[in-house]
């Protein structure tokens, strides 16, 4: 009876310290109890014969329970393990969100400015001109705050057109008309409206086109849109020297670039330049103003071409940005170029 005491009493011990591999159980007190049963068969005695009938059925029942209370302790640490993950990818979705949050709220703030300056210039210029606080119209000032509330209204029709782009990009609602198009006229086009802001900063803008291969198969308003957007960019962070719109295709590729010698972006920053709502974190950037949004439309238009838009850029030294978008090859184009 001493020894079957001692006996018991290591079986549940290694039952409670190996609970959850089910599999040393069976190896180590599956043993025990094989010993203690060979003992218990080569006794005459009646407490040994009714031990050696009772041990099978307790050995059974004791298995059974070990294996579902192993199977608890492995779900258990199964579950804690998934609640660390959880816990894990929750932290990392709350810095998201309150990195989102810090955007937003910068993007809020740039956005009041922008949108409160030249708003603040068109009501105070035109309640000027329409109560002629200083005469009657023919004051030559007159004619002057109306030009400033032209280009105050341009300003902010940019901002909330920029806006708009962006949503309908990320809601899918951009639906492109490609067609063989004139890519150099295009680029003509864009550089003629810019020209003016870069004749008033000094800055001379150049363009580099390549007669032979002007036809491009794209949609004609966003080209447009995504030459404008990088030019007048360009154009806006150079202070000095210029900014060239470069225009080929070949190779199954068009190939738009434009080049500046401008204040360039930092290499931490470069990575961010495509985000929605992100700007070049320098003095320039912000004394120019702008909603950071322009490199994200050119982005999504060109990746709707099935395209890819790259930049490169050194710090203080200016700034390259490419598109390339692929072009039809072989017969289809060639009988495409011809219909158009």
């Amino acid at each position: 009876m001493a020894l079957t005491i001692c006996v018991f009493c290591g079986i549940i011990n290694g039952v409670i310290s190996r609970m959850n591999r089910f599999q040393t159980y069976l190896l180590g007190t599956g043993a025990a109890f094989l010993v203690l049963w060979g003992r218990f068969l080569t006794e005459t005695s009646d407490v040994a014969s009714i031990f050696s009938i009772l041990l099978p059925l307790w050995f059974l029942a004791l298995t059974i329970n070990v294996r579902a209370a192993s199977a608890r302790v492995r779900g258990n640490i199964v579950t804690d393990l998934r609640n660390e993950i959880l816990t894990v990818e929750n932290a990392r979705a709350r810095q998201e969100a309150e990195r989102a949050n810090q955007m937003k709220t910068h993007f809020l703030a740039n956005m009041s400015h922008e949108l409160r300056t030249p708003m603040n210039a068109i009501l105070g210029f035109s309640e000027i001109i329409a109560t002629q606080a200083l005469g009657p119209n023919g004051q030559d000032r007159y004619r002057e705050y109306a030009g400033y509330i032209n280009s105050s209204g341009k300003h902010l029709l940019s901002l909330i057109n920029d806006l708009l782009d962006v949503a309908k990009v990320e809601a899918g609602k951009v639906k492109l008309e490609v067609d063989w198009i004139d890519g150099n006229a295009i680029v003509e086009q864009a550089a003629r409206l810019v020209r003016e802001q870069a004749e008033a900063k000094g800055v001379a803008l150049r363009l580099k086109l390549d007669a032979s291969s002007a036809r491009i198969f794209a949609d004609e308003r966003a080209l447009n849109q995504m030459i404008l957007n990088l030019t007048s960019n360009a154009v806006k962070f150079t202070e000095r020297g210029s900014v060239t719109v470069s225009f080929a295709v070949d190779d199954g590729h068009a190939c738009l670039a434009v080049e500046d010698t401008g204040v360039g972006i930092s290499e931490e920053n470069i990575r961010r330049v495509f985000e929605p709502f992100e700007q070049a974190d320098n003095s320039y950037a912000k004394s120019n103003g702008g909603t950071g949004l322009g490199l994200t439309l050119v982005r999504a238009l060109a990746q709707l071409h099935g395209g890819t838009c790259k930049i490169e850029s050194k710090l203080g030294k200016g700034t390259r940005v490419e598109i390339l978008i692929p072009q039809p090859v072989g017969t289809f184009a060639t009988a495409a170029s011809r219909v158009a």
